[in-house]
This record gives structure tokens, sequence and C-alpha cells, in this order.
């Protein structure tokens, strides 16, 4: 049976409290089944490594959008029912995007996500893997745009123990409400799995990119070397949505 859906609150979190906490351990919880992911941080240390840098990034930005000095940010989704119930509404998800003022105000204490600048901070992680991704992602939003604004819907993830129930709705469509009072377009990646969501709510394929990445829990056997990088190999691809407003 299907989870019932829910209407969760969508707000911008307060900078101070545990929120930034709550999305990195969100973050690592919904990207768990991502190979992507494990290949770009492949031991249990270096994921403790990136919750620890997603903690502190996260905290950044969340200063910044709070300043005012940039136009992108983080929306979070609350379960209401907690409230009801006599608790503090916990945080079940988030939402991150850039649009073209955060890009011109960006703070140099802001590293980007899934690049080789994360080498430096997060011990462990795997750059090829970091550099390839972000350069196959720039090259195809390029081809999508070229120097056209828009924003930029980096992340939508959910506790997977609420997934199903509405909150990634629900927070995509506030950034979709954002972007057509700006007046702009909404780019994002997606994974194969949740295009269809995103077809729903509007968005249309407009390419896709791909690479070779290490297969999750591959092992090595006595075949030759080529033999086994093959066989321990998948490819990973995303697809690259357009939403416009009418």
């Amino acid at each position: 049976m299907a989870p019932a859906k829910k209407t969760f609150v969508i707000s911008r979190p307060a900078v101070a409290g545990d929120a930034a906490s709550r999305i990195a351990e969100i973050h690592l919880a919904a990207m768990d089944s991502n190979p992507l992911l494990h290949a770009q941080f492949p031991t249990s240390s270096s994921l403790a490594a990136l919750q620890t840098f997603l903690e502190s990034h996260t905290a950044i930005q969340l200063l910044v959008a709070a300043s005012g000095t940039g136009g992108g940010g983080v929306l979070v989704a609350q379960d209401p029912q907690q409230h009801d119930q006599g608790w503090p509404p916990m945080v079940v998800g988030f939402a991150k995007w850039d649009s073209p003022s955060s890009s011109s105000h960006h703070r140099e204490d802001v590293v980007k996500l899934e690049t080789g600048d994360l080498q430096q901070q997060v011990e462990g992680c795997r750059r090829e893997f970091l550099d390839g991704y972000a350069a196959l992602a720039e090259e195809a939003k390029k081809r999508v745009f070229g120097d056209e604004g828009c924003y930029h819907l980096s992340f939508v993830c959910i506790d997977p123990v609420y997934q199903g129930q509405g909150a990634g709705k629900q927070l995509t469509q506030a950034v979709l409400n954002m972007a057509a009072a700006d007046g702009l377009p909404v780019y994002l990646e997606s994974t194969e799995v949740a295009v269809p969501m995103y077809e729903r709510l509007g968005f249309k394929a407009v390419g896709s990119f791909e690479m070779k990445i290490p297969r999750r829990g591959g092992g090595r056997d006595s075949r030759p070397k080529e033999e086994e990088e093959e066989e321990e190999a998948e490819i990973y691809r995303e697809v690259c949505m357009v939403w416009r407003s009418d």
C-alpha cells in the first residue's frame, strides 16, 4: 500500500537550532541508494566526514540566505502532525537551489558541492568522480541554457521514512513558485527514478549525461585486470530537465 499523502509545512529554516545538522543527516540517508555517492565517498569514514562537511556547509548557506545577499537558498519540509502531538515539528526533507543573484554574490567560503574542492575538506573522497561529475553536469547545463539565467535546483532530499508522502513534490513546487515570480526557468539534473515526479510537475527532459563509476560492493577475482575493471564498473546516468512557467 502506498503511503498516505500529507500536507507539509514548507519554510526557510532558522539559522539557529539544529536545522543544518538535520539537513546533513537527511542528505546522506536519502542519497544512500545513489551509486554515485558511494563512488565519490567509498568508505564509512569518508561518508562520516562528508556529513560533518555538509552540516558546516549548510550552516553557511543559511547564514548567506538570511543576510539577503544571495537569491538561492534552502527550504525545509516539516511534519505538522508532530506539532499536533505536542512535539516540535521535525524536518523531514529539504530543497537547495541557486539562482542568478546567488551566484553573483557567491561567498568564497562556500565550497561548491560535488567538485574536487571537497577533497581538501573531506578525507577519503575520490576526486576523479567528483570532478568528472561536475564537468559533465556543467557542460550539460551550458548546452541547455548557455548564458541564460535560471534557477538551478541542486538537491531535493527526503528522509526515507517520509518518502512517497508528497514532501518532495511540495518542496519542488515552492521553488517553482519563486522562479515563476522572478520570471525564470528552473533546471535540474534528475536520477532516472525521480524523472516521473518532475514530469508530473511540468518539467521536460532536454538531455542527459552518463559516466562510468565503480559498482558498489564489487569485488575482484582471478580474471585479467581489464576484465575485472569492466565487470566492476557500471554506467551512472542523469537526466537534464527544465521547467518553464506558462
